[in-house]
């Protein structure tokens, strides 16, 4: 399904649509048929509104377009997906598109287009959102643009149907965070930020993948001193990665110990009881952000995680320092004097003895191959 849209900049869809309304409906009964599928919005006549929409969508359903189900498409296409805050604000702004190539580039790069007319930070000029095909097809945005174009949406006209009794009405900032709340708790996502989640997640999945600061702030149109204060994750990985002496190939993490992953029977000798407690309290009941219980649950999530760092390091230690298998440190602790770590202790010199850096491989390949 292929929809067009307008390019026209100044005032948003709905409030194009509001005048329009304006201006027409001293001309318009409710009896008489609208061609103009805009103008049927602000009408009292059903009949009209569903004249109005078969007409739109002749050449699409004909045989179908009395079906309720499909009528509720229309609302959901039109104002789409990725529109920020514009899409509980029922502000239906333009969706466009452009398509790029470099002349290096083998495959050209589509760029889906939102410009905003409205929104919390706009102040009167519009602001556009940018988003291209992505590489990995289960993250692409435009390809669940279409996805959930099929979602069924409120049909307005019919108050039956739970229509609000003002068509150009926004969702209260409420009742949009509430229903972020039960989607965010049903995939277990631990955040207190609804009402601005996406631009709270899009910002730190941002800083974590180090994409460029200025490209960031120009590419969510962010203010440097509020995106700083309120929205950064405080987790500026290039250096935290360099500090920890990955500065080679430009902070390449290569390390080869992570990749010998101990068996679970191997780490929970580590700290005996914290099987048993993490089912425990994740069992009482069901984490929630406004539980007590996140923090306790993530705190033992790390447990967990440093159970397999303790195991690793210490094998890693082993290897490099035979002599300290006698230190009181390792000694005095039942697992590191076990046979089954002296068999992961093997297997880890033997990994690091075969391990090869893919940079090193790399100028291998460069300077050494004919």
């Amino acid at each position: 399904m292929q929809l067009k849209t307008s390019s026209s900049a100044g005032l948003s869809w709905f409030a194009k649509t509001r005048q329009k309304i304006m201006r027409r409906q001293k001309l318009t009964t409710p009896d008489q048929r609208v061609e103009d599928p805009k103008v049927c919005l602000g009408l009292e006549s059903i009949m009209s509104y569903k004249a109005a929409l078969q007409k739109f969508h002749a050449d699409l359903r004909d045989d179908n377009i009395n079906n309720c189900s499909w009528q509720d498409h229309v609302w959901l296409a039109k104002c789409g997906i990725l529109r920020g805050e514009s899409v509980y604000m029922a502000e239906l702004s333009d969706l466009l598109h452009a398509t790029v190539q470099r002349t290096r580039d083998p495959h050209p790069v589509t760029v889906m287009i939102l410009q905003m007319a409205t929104g919390k930070t706009n102040k009167d000029l519009k602001l556009y959102g940018r988003v291209a095909r992505h590489k990995n097809v289960n993250l692409c945005s435009i390809w669940c643009s279409w996805f959930l174009s099929h979602v069924p949406f409120p049909l307005y006209c019919d108050s039956r149907r739970g229509s609000p009794l003002n068509h150009t009405q926004r969702i209260s900032d409420k009742s949009y965070a509430k229903a972020i709340k039960k989607v965010c708790k049903s995939l277990g996502i631990t955040t207190r930020h609804f009402l601005h989640i996406g631009r709270v997640l899009g910002n730190k999945e941002s800083e974590i993948m180090e994409d460029d600061d200025n490209l960031r702030r120009t590419l969510g149109n962010w203010d440097p001193k509020q995106n700083e204060k309120a929205y950064s994750n405080k987790l500026p990985m290039k250096i935290i990665r360099q500090k920890a002496g990955f500065r080679e190939a430009e902070g390449l993490h290569y390390n080869p110990r992570v990749a010998v992953i101990p068996p679970t029977s191997l780490t929970e000798k580590v700290f005996p009881c914290l099987s048993d407690t993490f089912h425990a309290f994740t069992g009482l009941s069901e984490i929630s952000p406004e539980d007590d219980k996140v923090t306790a649950t993530r705190f033992l999530h790390f447990m967990k995680v440093l159970s397999e760092v303790v195991i690793q390091d210490a094998a890693v230690i082993f290897v490099e320092h035979p002599n300290r298998i006698h230190h009181p440190l390792f000694s005095s602790v039942e697992v590191f004097q076990s046979n089954e770590f002296k068999s992961y202790v093997e297997l880890m010199r033997a990994s690091l003895t075969h391990a090869t850096s893919p940079y090193t491989m790399h100028l291998w390949k460069l300077y050494c191959l004919d």
